[in-house]
């Protein structure tokens, strides 16, 4: 570390070069964080609006929009496990069947 302080304190060039590319890479990235921040707004407030427009409530403290995202999620949750044990019967079932073809197969040969 002792090395490249030495190294940019002997050539100011390079110095200045580091800083410009630091500058240009933290410009990038808040940029970024302020795009991510337009679009997380943007989300909220269509949400917002779909909300009215079905007549819904709009909710009005944290707790409510916390309560909300939690139910959602956990009916998500209790769907997707739902689908994937059907998955899971249709598939044992599928590979019992295949099982006893073939071994009815290999058995009358």
């Amino acid at each position: 570390m002792e090395l490249i302080i030495d190294y940019f304190s002997d050539q100011p060039v390079y110095l200045i070069v580091a800083v410009i590319l630091a500058i240009a890479i933290l410009f990038s990235f808040i940029k970024k964080l302020v795009k991510l921040a337009i679009v997380v707004a943007a989300v909220f407030v269509l949400y917002i609006a779909y909300l009215t427009w079905t007549g819904k409530d709009v909710p009005v403290s944290y707790e409510d929009v916390s309560s909300k995202v939690k139910g959602k999620v956990e009916e998500g949750l209790q769907a997707g496990k739902k689908a994937g044990q059907e998955l899971i019967e249709k598939s044992k079932e599928k590979i019992l069947e295949e099982a006893e073809k073939k071994l009815d197969k290999i058995t009358s040969d």
